[in-house]
């Protein structure tokens, strides 16, 4: 049994019918993109080896917090402007705790006026 329906990602499995469905939500994409952005470490990516903020490097610097958070800022800014333009970040909250990493990006779209946050933690 096979339902046509244009192929965009990411996807959702829907447990009621048993098919993929796209997801229609775009914060939820620039949500995963973003994600995707922090996690890759530079030089990960094939053919764009600037591309990725490469966040656990910086997980092992805590002894440099203060130099670290400066640098991992100046890169979040940079790798944003550079793969994601169309996002305007608003504010970059940046915090150790003991031996995690915090990161707390507040961003606008506003080409399609959706303000949003992402937190994440390493």
């Amino acid at each position: 049994m096979f339902r046509s329906i244009e192929t965009k990602l990411p996807l959702s499995y829907n447990e009621s019918d048993g098919f993929f469905e796209s997801i229609t939500d775009i914060s939820i994409s620039i949500k995963q993109n973003l994600k995707c952005l922090f996690f890759t470490a530079k030089g990960e990516r094939v053919r764009d080896t600037d591309f990725g903020i490469g966040i656990y490097q910086y997980l092992f610097e805590i002894d440099k917090a203060q130099i670290v958070k400066e640098a991992l800022s100046d890169e979040i800014y940079r790798q944003i402007s550079k793969y994601m333009p169309y996002i305007s970040i608003d504010d970059v909250a940046i915090q150790y705790d003991g031996d995690k990493l915090y990161v707390k990006l507040l961003y606008v779209v506003p080409r399609i006026n959706i303000r949003d946050s992402i937190s994440l933690e390493v």
